[in-house]
């Protein structure tokens, strides 16, 4: 019986000494695990309603067969894209099409602990997520065949290569903040509110910014707001 004792202690402090090791990464991969079943548990339950209906027609147009639809409303023009080429994939199922919502709310569970991380540490990186993986406004939206998810994704995306670029990333930070950042603006009107958020903070940060960083930068901004200049004129104009 002493012997037996003996060999499960000795087989499990090896077990221990790997877990305590490895712990930041276990709890990563279980608060996305967690965060991924409750996106998609239940998600075809209900059947659609109105607002996606309203998503499938426009997605079935496609974004090449009604250009009066589309630049009436430019600023869903890259969702309605995406939810469409999803569609043809998928078919046209409740659970199939809500899946590209659930699987870019999965993808907000990672990009927010890396910002969490880079903006302060990594436990808060992992708080951050766990509180976003288990919030039920959160799961609500990641079920919904809407824009609200990838949006949040893209505007989290964007804020992540807006820190890395204020802190003197490359080119490839200021090229991927772009991207993520226009992507917002073509998902929904309201990722203008990050871009103004951006730049009151790029404003509030100006003497702190080393003088290369701060001109490679302000041309970063600068190309967004030109590329936002055709939502804006389309919104002036309805």
């Amino acid at each position: 019986m002493a012997r037996l004792r003996v060999t499960s202690r000795a087989l499990g402090t090896p077990a221990l000494a790997w877990a305590g090791a490895h712990a930041h990464h276990l709890a990563l991969i279980a608060v996305t695990a967690v965060g991924l079943l409750l996106r998609f548990y239940q998600l075809g339950d209900e059947s659609y309603w109105f607002d996606e209906i309203y998503t499938l027609y426009d997605a079935g147009l496609g974004v090449g067969r009604d250009w009066t639809r589309v630049t009436l409303s430019l600023s869903n023009t890259g969702y309605i894209a995406l939810a469409a080429a999803w569609i043809r994939v998928v078919g046209t199922g409740e659970a199939a099409t809500r899946a590209l919502s659930a699987l870019c709310g999965t993808g907000c569970l990672v990009v927010m602990y890396r910002l969490g991380r880079e903006w302060v540490d990594r436990r808060t990186g992992v708080l951050a997520m766990a509180l976003m993986a288990v919030s039920e406004f959160q799961i609500h939206y990641a079920q919904d065949l809407r824009f609200y998810t990838p949006l949040l994704l893209v505007s989290l995306l964007s804020f992540l290569y807006f820190r890395r670029a204020v802190r003197g990333g490359g080119v490839g930070a200021h090229l991927l903040y772009a991207l993520f950042a226009l992507l917002g603006v073509y998902t929904h009107t309201h990722a203008m509110f990050s871009l103004l958020a951006q730049g009151l903070y790029y404003a509030l940060r100006w003497p702190a910014v080393g003088g290369e960083a701060r001109r490679r930068l302000g041309l970063t901004l600068g190309a967004v707001a030109l590329g936002t200049l055709p939502v804006l004129a389309v919104a002036a104009r309805a």
